[in-house]
């Protein structure tokens, strides 16, 4: 939606991409404009004055308590099978290994 946006500064305003020079009107995207300035914007709730005869608030209290974790046992490792591979076994995830130094698959001279 692009709605009026006039410039009331003393000095040059970025709307999104557009320059909105002083004194100036221009029809610039809605999302753009600034909240603090947009006169479409929904004004926030006013914030109750503060009771001065109100009992302090305790900084230790909390509101929903967490409660506490229970300790995880420790894990036995398991010991190896003959099915796991070995250190000379090669991974099927591993690069190949490289070929052995003298012969090359190169053909030409």
């Amino acid at each position: 939606m692009r709605v009026p946006f006039t410039n009331t500064k003393d000095h040059p305003v970025y709307i999104g991409s557009r320059l909105v020079r002083p004194g100036e009107t221009r029809e610039v995207e809605a999302a753009h404009v600034p909240i603090r300035v947009s006169p479409w914007a929904i004004p926030a709730e006013p914030v109750p004055p503060v009771d001065p005869d109100a009992p302090p608030v305790d900084p230790e209290a909390t509101v929903n308590p967490v409660p506490p974790v229970e300790p995880v046992p420790p894990v036995e490792p398991v010991p190896p099978t003959e099915s796991a591979p070995t250190d000379e076994e090669q991974d099927p995830m591993d690069p190949a290994p490289p070929a052995p130094a003298g012969k090359s698959k190169k053909k030409g001279g």
